[in-house]
């Protein structure tokens, strides 16, 4: 036994360094790779992907809060499509397939592409107030169908359908710092990290991961024939059909819901001061705007509730009178055409934009055809 083996025998070990322990210089080389890595990786061929946009494109579901994101899409929808059509999960589609919604049957109504779908999913109108003002600046000088949800107004007994703080659920919705806040360190931290989660150099390859949630799977089923490798390059992650939590008529069942709700006046109301902000934003940025109200399934109200709700459409339809903005209120459409109180199913769809188109022909003229 030689000397080396006879120290590890006796339960001696030759010391081991600390791989924590870097020397000054060894600080240095691992500074200058980090370094190296944070300013080639957004020169990669990342930066000069193409955007391929899907018909029937939509945000898929689980990135509604990247609101980079949505940027990015009005950006490109408002170069390829003469109108837009804006609002909550009701114009998204909650309840129908992409190729199932408002915006799809308009086209296919009209013949063409004409309309984008710019929806996205809780946006109640203080929410879609700040999504527009500060994430959407290129939806400027274009017609625009403006979907305004009636829900965001419903009260059942003391709780309202957007109780509490409005944008609680939509963080770093607004681009700035939160009010309300006394400590001026916490203020100091707050804006210092901010300034630093803004830096070019690092924020962009992160957006970049997280907005790159792609089911190769599930896109890869509903486009059978078609070469991912475009799609899946592009700055836009594919559109997805993946949420889709009801299908079928909220009536389906042995006993169908209904709803004790009402309605007040909505000019005392926070949401709809908000949306009025909405119309003054969007006019002033020169778009034509057709507001459409509703629908609301009245089939699942008590009848308190119907009478409520319709002296509440009374009430809006004299504000968008006295304002002289255009809009269009749907008749009824039958009990088996929505999935539950606000959200129509795919036939639902078809008939609202079938009805839209007649009775708003001559405002539609005005957008002209996709070439």
């Amino acid at each position: 036994m030689n000397g080396k083996d006879a120290g590890i025998a006796g339960g001696l070990s030759a010391p081991e360094r600390d791989v924590l322990r870097l020397s000054s210089r060894e600080w240095l080389l691992v500074s200058l790779g980090v370094l190296g890595i944070l300013v080639c990786f957004p020169k990669l061929r990342l930066q000069d992907r193409v955007t391929v946009m899907e018909p029937d494109y939509r945000i898929p579901y689980s990135l509604s809060h990247r609101y980079r994101l949505y940027r990015h899409y009005t950006n490109v929808a408002s170069l390829r499509y003469p109108a837009l059509v804006v609002g909550d999960s009701v114009v998204w589609g909650q309840c129908a397939l992409r190729h199932r919604t408002l915006s799809h049957y308009l086209n296919e109504h009209v013949g063409g592409q004409r309309f984008a779908n710019a929806g996205l999913d809780a946006m109640h109108p203080i929410a879609l107030e700040n999504l527009l003002e500060y994430h959407a600046p290129s939806v400027t000088r274009k017609s625009v169908i403006l979907q305004f949800n009636p829900l965001w107004l419903m009260s059942q007994g003391e709780v309202s359908a957007q109780a509490g703080e409005p944008l609680r659920n939509r963080p770093n919705l607004v681009p700035r710092l939160a009010s309300g806040i006394q400590s001026s360190r916490k203020l100091l931290v707050e804006d210092a990290w901010s300034r630093v989660a803004r830096v070019e150099l690092w924020n962009r390859p992160i957006e970049r991961v997280l907005e790159s949630q792609v089911d190769v799977l599930a896109w890869s089923i509903s486009h059978p024939y078609e070469n991912p490798s475009q799609v899946l390059t592009s700055p836009l992650p594919p559109s997805e059909d993946t949420f889709s939590p009801r299908l079928e008529a909220w009536n389906s069942g042995t006993n169908p819901t209904t709803v004790d709700c009402f309605w007040s006046d909505p000019r005392h109301h926070g949401q709809w001061q908000a949306f009025e902000r909405i119309l003054d934003r969007l006019e002033s940025r020169g778009n034509r705007v057709l507001i459409v109200v509703g629908p609301i399934n009245e089939h699942m109200l008590t009848p308190a509730g119907r009478e409520s709700y319709r002296l509440f459409l009374d009430a809006v339809r004299n504000l968008l009178v006295s304002r002289k903005a255009p809009f269009y209120v749907p008749p009824l459409l039958p009990p088996d055409r929505f999935a539950d109180i606000c959200h129509p199913l795919a036939p639902g769809y078809e008939d609202l934009a079938r009805l839209l188109l007649k009775d708003q022909a001559e405002w539609l003229e005005g957008i002209p055809m996709l070439r």
